[in-house]
């Protein structure tokens, strides 16, 4: 599993898709109450958010089916870049709420492709050990470092704030994205994940101006 390219570059894209996420759970509320939303709204913006992605997984076994793993792992990422963009530029209430559907894809979709390529292409008798520490480090590099980033970038000083752009991942994924050693499609595939533009900063960046303003009206 050490030496497994395809199982770290799965890792490594389940922390891009974590990050993406985290700054939206940690500041979403605050983003919308900026566009004047009231709580119960937030709240069934919130739910329709996890019922989307009740039905992919109700769906998951005819989805994984036409698609394979690495597609909806692939998906997931697509998906994300595009709720991303269009969530700090889409402010009307039905937009907002076509874009929490989306939750499906980019966690949903991108959850049950990772957990089947996994168990695809780990052993069995390493599977849960696969498994685990993938999980734990998604969580810790992906949605621990991306709320330390976005509350450096929405809250902190222009000297101490943090600004993730991903660039440098995104550079390194582009000289070497074809040329991974043994690359397989599916590691090509999933490799293209780690190029998306939704790391903490671009997330925390957009959020900034709307958070920074409702924080200055409440406090």
């Amino acid at each position: 599993m050490a030496g497994d390219l395809s199982f770290w570059v799965l890792t490594l894209s389940g922390s891009a898709l974590q990050a993406s996420h985290q700054v939206s759970y940690g500041f979403g509320t605050l983003y919308w109450r900026s566009l004047h939303l009231s709580d119960t709204t937030i709240g069934w913006l919130w739910a329709s958010g996890v019922l989307a992605e009740i039905l992919l997984f109700w769906q998951a076994g005819r989805l994984l089916a036409r698609l394979g793993p690495v597609r909806l792992v692939a998906l997931g990422g697509a998906a994300g870049m595009l709720r991303w963009i269009l969530t700090g530029t889409l402010t009307w209430l039905p937009f907002i709420a076509t874009l929490q559907m989306l939750h499906a894809l980019t966690f949903g979709a991108s959850y049950v492709g990772a957990v089947h390529f996994l168990s695809r292409s780990i052993p069995a008798s390493a599977a849960a050990s696969a498994q685990s520490l993938c999980a734990a480090l998604s969580s810790a590099l992906g949605g621990g470092l991306a709320m330390i980033a976005a509350g450096s970038t929405l809250c902190g000083s222009r000297r101490r704030r943090l600004l993730f752009h991903g660039r440098p991942l995104r550079s390194w994924v582009g000289r070497n994205g074809s040329a991974i050693p043994g690359g397989s499609r599916s590691t090509k595939a999933i490799a293209f994940i780690c190029a998306m533009p939704v790391t903490a900063g671009g997330m925390a960046r957009i959020y900034r101006p709307a958070c920074f303003g409702y924080l200055e009206q409440v406090g």
